[in-house]
């Protein structure tokens, strides 16, 4: 679900493999239950080498669960149900000696730390959080597009795409303020489009160099819209633009900013 490259090692790709993890549970129909849990991987260009940092399952009880939808993914032996459950959407380097990784399925945000020994270092969100939020209704849910900031800040897309656990009717972008003395999550800068718009999946956020931030919202569930929006706001939650995007029925996920197309330069 994700590749990119370590910040911190040009010649390191982050990259995640799965494995169906089977459960002492039985579906209404007998059939045994299994739910996909995540591997955070890394690649050596240089060598080849590749390596396993982190498994899930090993981390986080699998009955820590917000939603989880069934999906056959490659592999699945016959006759199993299948869970998606850890949905890592997002493994970047973070900016303190960690990896910061995304759960979609389990609506939180963890902290891996580089030395393999100290392992999870905190989470933020899902029912295991070690945060609580300064204003409870700035809890996410189904978040993409998760960035840890230069200052610790956490930057992310909040879906807030499961119905039973909105607080809103929109989803946003939202910036977090970690205070680790006192465990506390303070959101620092909110983005929601007018009129709202809800995805339940997909989206995406970035930092600009100027501060600004720009957003995908993409995916599927939407309302007000005929399509996807991209959206760039100042960091005082204004926007600065607007584009609505119609691609024969699809959905849009990430976006990428650039110069130009062509290496197009300001003169």
């Amino acid at each position: 679900h994700e590749l990119s490259y370590d910040r911190e090692d040009p010649d390191t790709m982050l990259f995640l493999d799965v494995e169906t993890i089977m459960v002492d549970e039985i579906a209404d129909d007998g059939t045994p239950i299994g739910l996909v849990a995540d591997i955070l991987k890394t690649y050596t260009i240089s060598t080849g080498e590749e390596k396993t940092l982190y498994h899930t399952a090993d981390w986080f009880p699998w009955e820590e669960i917000y939603d989880v939808s069934m999906t056959t993914p490659c592999g699945t032996p016959d006759g199993v149900q299948v869970g998606d459950w850890s949905h890592i959407n997002s493994y970047r380097s973070g900016t303190a000696n960690n990896y910061v990784i995304s759960s979609r399925s389990l609506c939180a945000v963890m902290s891996f730390s580089r030395d393999e020994d100290s392992g999870l270092e905190w989470q933020l969100g899902g029912t295991l959080g070690d945060f609580e939020f300064e204003n409870p209704e700035d809890d996410f849910c189904g978040q993409h597009g998760v960035w840890q900031l230069d200052n610790g800040n956490i930057l992310m897309m909040d879906n807030q795409g499961y119905e039973e656990f909105d607080s809103r009717n929109s989803s946003r972008g939202v910036e977090f303020e970690l205070d680790h003395e006192n465990m506390v999550a303070r959101a620092v800068w909110r983005y929601e489009p007018d009129p709202l718009y809800k995805m339940y999946c997909c989206g995406d956020i970035h930092l600009l160099d100027n501060g600004n931030r720009l957003m995908v919202f993409g995916g599927y569930g939407s309302v007000n819209y005929d399509g996807n929006l991209i959206v760039e706001a100042d960091e005082d939650e204004n926007t600065v633009a607007w584009w609505e995007i119609k691609i024969d029925d699809r959905f849009l996920y990430r976006a990428t900013p650039g110069e130009g197309l062509s290496g197009e330069k300001t003169l």
